[in-house]
């Protein structure tokens, strides 16, 4: 199976979560990323993080949403005929082999899957799946962004959205909401996302680098220590 993923990162968490990030993702299976640096102007001093696959710079900043957005039409324009794409945030931790785990899981039709699952959807596992593990269509409200996976079908599917694309033109407010605005494209278009359970990556970042309350922590993350492929069969 063919990948390509990425992570999102700003020039602040050079040497705060984003080295964590990289090393975590590393053993999830999913080393030598490329990187996406959202103001900076040169990327060299992040050449040794990792050994990325490539590093993109934007300076100017372009914000969060436009640097998503640049991000996922680079892995696609890189490998356009990838199987998964994957974008990750700079402040998250995953289950050991995740990427192994993944390949053995399948992908929902018409959907795509957020690998953080947020509290509320949780309790949505607790209430009507009891103790089952694995994939299951979420609240639909789009809530955290830090880890979202699409097939080709789906990533070509968000960038050649007019809808989606017109985000881009909006005040700065209008544009950090990368997960409400995917969700919105998605059920426009008669999609769903899809959540795990457990969460197959857990959100460290407790400060914003908008401000922000920080995203409650999933309940549900077994550990980076944990491997992923025990939850096969």
């Amino acid at each position: 199976m063919q990948w390509s993923y990425g992570v999102l990162t700003v020039p602040s968490r050079k040497d705060g979560l984003f080295p964590d990030t990289v090393a975590s993702l590393s053993a999830a299976g999913f080393p030598n990323p490329r990187l996406f640096i959202d103001g900076a102007e040169d990327g060299r001093e992040y050449s040794h993080i990792g050994s990325p696959a490539s590093i993109t710079c934007h300076s100017p900043a372009v914000g969060i949403f436009s640097n998503w957005l640049l991000a996922l039409w680079e892995l696609f324009y890189q490998s356009p005929h990838a199987d998964r794409y994957v974008l990750f945030e700079d402040d998250i931790i995953a289950c050991k082999n995740l990427r192994q785990y993944l390949e053995l899981t399948g992908y929902p039709l018409r959907g795509f899957c957020n690998l953080y699952t947020w509290p509320q959807n949780e309790m949505l596992f607790s209430k009507h799946r009891g103790t089952e593990k694995g994939w299951c269509p979420s609240l639909q409200r789009g809530q955290g962004a830090v880890a979202l996976m699409f097939d080709n079908y789906t990533a070509s599917a968000i960038l050649t959205n007019h809808q989606f694309i017109e985000q881009a033109k909006g005040t700065d407010d209008e544009r950090i909401c990368i997960d409400g605005g995917i969700m919105v494209t998605m059920k426009n278009m008669g999609w769903k996302e899809y959540v795990h359970s457990p969460s197959l990556v857990q959100h460290v970042g407790m400060t914003s680098v908008l401000g922000h309350d920080p995203f409650p922590q999933s309940t549900s993350f077994p550990g980076d220590e944990f491997d992923a492929l025990e939850l096969v069969g």
